[in-house]
């Protein structure tokens, strides 16, 4: 049986350029998964330092995406993505890396290594349109 192109039920929020408007970049569709569960503890590209400076911590979550998603990495000289996932959650990621599965077959799609994010969105009110850097994610966790 062929590999199949894995399901993606989950409504995705990505900002390519945090400075911009509140907006998202990109909304697109996904699947969230720590993986293998088997305990990422070094990313593939990038250094913890990086990782640390860009207000990220915690377990490396896989983000499984439509091929071609514009969604960036440490890979990508910044700004790196921010992703919300699910849309409207207010749960926060950094993306590390991104990179193709099954290129130039027609199961290829996108998957992207994410960290959970002190970023959250300042109150639409806020006429900047950037993030603040607000340690928190929501509370009980939806």
């Amino acid at each position: 049986m062929p590999f199949v192109v894995p399901q993606m039920p989950l409504t995705v929020n990505i900002w390519n350029n945090i400075a911009v408007a509140l907006a998202p970049s990109v909304v697109t569709t996904g699947n969230l998964s720590p993986g293998k569960r088997v305990g990422i503890t070094n990313v593939p590209i990038g250094s913890n330092a990086q990782i640390a400076a860009a207000g990220a911590s915690g377990l490396f979550m896989e983000l499984l995406l439509p091929k071609l998603t514009d969604i960036r990495g440490l890979q990508n000289n910044g700004p790196e993505s921010i992703v919300e996932c699910p849309a409207g959650s207010g749960r926060f990621y950094l993306c590390v890396w991104v990179d193709d599965i099954g290129k130039g077959f027609a199961n290829e799609h996108r998957m992207a290594i994410l960290c959970q994010c002190n970023y959250q969105m300042v109150a639409a009110s806020d006429i900047s349109g950037t993030f603040g850097a607000v340690p928190v994610w929501p509370s009980p966790l939806p």
